[in-house]
């Protein structure tokens, strides 16, 4: 009687575990596709803003060419200018969302380590040169993009 019980209690404690192991892989499984569903997005949406900033670009090279033979304003022009800056800043606030939606779904895959980035090579890198500015000390570095653009952004 008791080992029985005793068994039956060892059990369903595995069945409990293997439950609730399940359940953790079902969250993991629709986590992993809201990030991904996320970073599809985030690619789209930033295809559409380098679309608008083309736009935007013309229609500044349309306004200025109005300008000149006195078709337009001052104004319009400085409208165009601003309509081609707010597109120029979609483009960095998508190409930021991309690369964050990026690194999520390498962290929720398991591939977000300094391995997999390319940054065990720092260590042997040497020092930025740096620039004096009045005082203040800054460092010259190469514009970097992030190191999955190639593997992950379609265009």
């Amino acid at each position: 009687g008791v080992t029985r019980s005793r068994v039956r209690e060892a059990i369903a404690g595995v069945e409990q575990r293997d439950a609730e192991a399940r359940a953790t892989l079902a969250q993991i499984d629709a986590g992993a596709a809201r990030v991904f569903r996320q970073y599809e997005a985030n690619q789209q949406r930033l295809v559409a803003a380098r679309r608008q900033v083309g736009a935007a670009e013309a229609a500044m090279r349309g306004v200025r060419i109005e300008e000149r033979v006195g078709e337009r304003q001052s104004i319009d022009v400085l409208n165009a200018e601003r309509d081609l800056a707010q597109a120029r800043i979609a483009v960095a606030q998508a190409d930021r969302d991309v690369t964050v939606s990026g690194y999520a779904l390498l962290a929720i895959v398991g591939r977000l380590s300094p391995e997999a980035l390319g940054l065990t090579a720092m260590a042997s890198v040497e020092p930025a040169p740096a620039v004096s500015t009045g005082g203040l000390v800054v460092p010259i570095r190469a514009p970097a993009r992030h190191p999955f653009a190639s593997r992950f952004i379609i265009e």
